[in-house]
């Protein structure tokens, strides 16, 4: 699985038409330039966690715009409408981790699902979580979003477990 920029393309109502990794490992890592490309409105049915790399971005969900600066994150739950841009002039780069949540929550029969990803995925107030890495239990969520990151990115043998693992 190569990095690449990820390029929406949405139907009219706005849902990501661009698939995120395949039915076997439904993932897919992005590496984006907000300042080159920003990121139109759109939704789709995976998680995303983001890692801002470099420059300031500004991130607008569920009605909630705020500035994530170098080294912070986000996560964005499951068909939550959202957009993304450069907070102003230079590189905004972004390291993107986009999961279907079956490859963490398995079947919607398992204790997985039920107990801890569909309390999460139903929760309205739950569009957007931010990290910041000044707080410490914040600091390991950004650290495994990296390496969960770094795994698609390098494709050692067996990535697929340390993917998973870090989601």
């Amino acid at each position: 699985m190569a990095l690449s920029e990820c390029i929406s393309v949405v139907d009219e109502q706005g849902r990501e038409l661009l698939a995120h990794g395949t039915a076997l490992f439904p993932v897919a890592c992005y590496h984006d330039n907000l300042e080159e490309l920003a990121v139109p409105w759109h939704w789709h049915d995976e998680i995303e966690t983001t890692v801002v790399e470099g420059g300031d971005a500004i991130i607008s969900v569920g009605g909630e715009t705020c500035r994530v600066k170098p080294g912070d994150g986000y996560f964005i739950n499951t068909e939550a409408l959202h957009g993304m841009w450069a907070a102003g002039p230079g590189e905004c780069r972004l390291r993107a981790v986009l999961f279907h949540p079956r490859l963490v929550g398995g079947s919607m029969d398992s204790i997985f699902w039920q107990g801890y990803l569909q309390p999460l995925l139903s929760d309205p107030g739950r569009q957007c979580v931010l990290f910041h890495r000044e707080v410490p239990w914040e600091r390991e969520v950004l650290q495994a979003i990296g390496k969960a990151w770094r795994g698609c990115a390098e494709e050692a043998p067996g990535f697929e477990f340390q993917v998973r693992e870090a989601l």
